[in-house]
């Protein structure tokens, strides 16, 4: 009898075992959200179409449960406002994933909410939110280790410092990103502050690491992945354009000129070879 009644708990237990992972496991977005998402980030649709798509989304997302389907999407509808610039979609829809994110206790959302609403202020060249939401971001890596949050929140960081010509602590930030991603193979990110350190030592005047950092950043290009390769051209293009800037700031006209060459070569910027302004003043002496 004893041992029927052993048999009969263990049953019990396993099926409630089952039954609680089932009810953990979380239901899938369906092909109908994923088709709104894909419909939301099409530039080639209208901005109606495109904000109609989001505002289902939404709607779907108002309905689920406070689970990290839930809330990774709305950072994800965060994005999508992004893309047809409307900053205060984008705040509120990274707002509600914080609130959600800090009700079930999520830290990795935490930390990325974090940094798309400093991301969002910054946009908005509202420097002292940026970098408080920036800076909260970064205190999580510890935990999170989500290396793309934390280069995104310390390049902020040094945006903001830089724009207010605190250039030693921008530097700081901008050093700590680089040490983020320098043995990842996210190309796209490694770009972005080589890019940034590239720009910060122009304005600084170090135009020998400036040149070093420019010149990583084009060169990085060449390793973009399938998704990254949409941006390549313009990137690529953006930095011989810098280098070129670079070398006629430093009075290098003729080595300048090459640069702006092959930009406009690649053809994704209209033609506007600064060249043309400064040899005049190159002849007069200025």
């Amino acid at each position: 009898m004893k041992k029927y009644l052993f048999f009969l708990l263990t049953i019990f237990l396993f099926i409630s075992c089952k039954q609680e992972v089932y009810n953990n496991v979380e239901p899938p977005l369906s092909k109908k959200v994923d088709s709104l998402f894909n419909v939301a980030y099409n530039d080639s649709l209208t901005f109606d179409t495109r904000k109609e798509a989001i505002h289902k989304i939404e709607n779907y997302l108002n309905k689920r449960k406070n689970d990290s389907t839930k809330r990774k999407n709305y950072l994800k509808v965060a994005n999508r406002y992004y893309s047809i610039s409307d900053l205060k979609g984008e705040y509120k829809s990274a707002l509600t994933a914080l609130k959600l994110a800090t009700q079930a206790k999520d830290t990795f959302i935490i930390a990325r909410s974090n940094m798309y609403i400093g991301d969002n202020f910054l946009n908005s060249k509202k420097k002292d939110s940026a970098f408080y939401y920036n800076y909260k971001a970064s205190t999580y890596f510890s935990v999170t280790k989500d290396k793309n949050t934390q280069r995104s929140a310390l390049s902020n960081l040094s945006l903001i410092l830089k724009s207010v010509k605190d250039y030693t602590k921008s530097e700081k930030y901008a050093v700590e990103a680089l040490k983020i991603v320098e043995d990842d193979d996210n190309f796209l990110a490694k770009y972005g502050v080589y890019n940034t350190l590239g720009k910060l030592f122009t304005e600084t005047e170090k135009y020998g690491l400036a040149f070093d950092y420019h010149n990583k950043a084009l060169n990085v290009t060449e390793y973009f992945n399938e998704k990254q390769k949409p941006y390549q051209l313009r990137l690529k293009a953006q930095s011989l354009l810098n280098i070129g800037v670079l070398k006629m700031q430093q009075g290098h006209y003729e080595e300048a000129e090459t640069y702006f060459e092959q930009t406009d070569y690649i053809g994704v910027f209209p033609k506007q070879n600064p060249i043309k302004l400064c040899l005049p003043l190159r002849k007069l002496g200025i």
